[in-house]
Formats: C-alpha cells, structure tokens, sequence
C-alpha cells in the first residue's frame, strides 16, 4: 500500500479553517461512515450566491474540494453556477490530483451542489430537481 499524495494547493485548502454555516439554504448528502458527508448552506441574495459555507467528513481530498467550490461559489450569479459547476470540478481535480478512486465521493459534493442549486430555484443545465413524486 502506498502513502497518499497530497499537492501543496491541496494542503493549503485542507488546512484552511471551516467556513460558516450562515447561509438559510441548507442541503445534506452522503454519510461518514461510507467515507464522505457534506453539508452546504448559503443564501441567495438577488441572484447571487452569498454566505456559503459547508461541513465536509472525509478525506482531505474531500475537505479541500468543499474549500475550493465555495471560494467559486461565492459571488457567483445563482443562474450562472449549475453550468459553471463541471468546470469547477474538472479544474480542482487537476489541480488537487484528486485520484480516481475518489470520484464517488466527488460526486457527492456534486449532488449535494445541484440540489442546493434547485432549492433556490436554478433550473439551469444539469441542476437536481426535486420533487413530491
């Protein structure tokens, strides 16, 4: 078994500290037991996502992706941020050389994004939808 590589970017977003659960808007996936859980919450404000904050259990991998997702989300137009989502992702992962064993878990985050992103009404490319059937 080897030792698990972690890049200097993936480092400095793992090290950071968490981010504020202010935001009214709140969505929970996965669970730790299965090796990741995230918890999103942000506000949007006038078609922009404000006060997004998380709480990731997992792997730093998984730390540091929640860490970098919010730094783009923060700012971003609510409509533009289910299309701008992939490219996000696909960047981080580069950059953080997330292994392709963790792509499960990736996902997770992904998920728990696009419903995040449903529940403020963003129907854009590739955003979850709920509903009561």
């Amino acid at each position: 078994m080897h030792e698990p590589r972690y890049t200097p970017a993936l480092t400095a977003l793992f090290a950071r500290p968490a981010l504020p659960l202010r935001g009214s808007i709140r969505v929970r996936r996965g669970d730790p037991a299965r090796g990741a859980e995230v918890l999103w919450a942000a506000d949007a404000v006038a078609g922009v996502w404000r006060n997004v904050g998380f709480r990731a259990w997992g792997c730093p991998h998984i730390i540091a992706v929640c860490h970098g997702l919010a730094e783009r989300l923060e700012g971003t137009t609510v409509e533009a941020a289910p299309t701008a989502l992939d490219g996000w992702l696909l960047h981080l992962g580069k950059e953080l050389d997330i292994p392709a064993e963790k792509a499960v878990k990736i996902l997770i985050i992904k998920d728990t994004l696009l419903e995040l992103f449903a529940s403020a009404g963003c129907d854009g490319p590739g955003a979850a939808t709920t509903g009561s059937g």
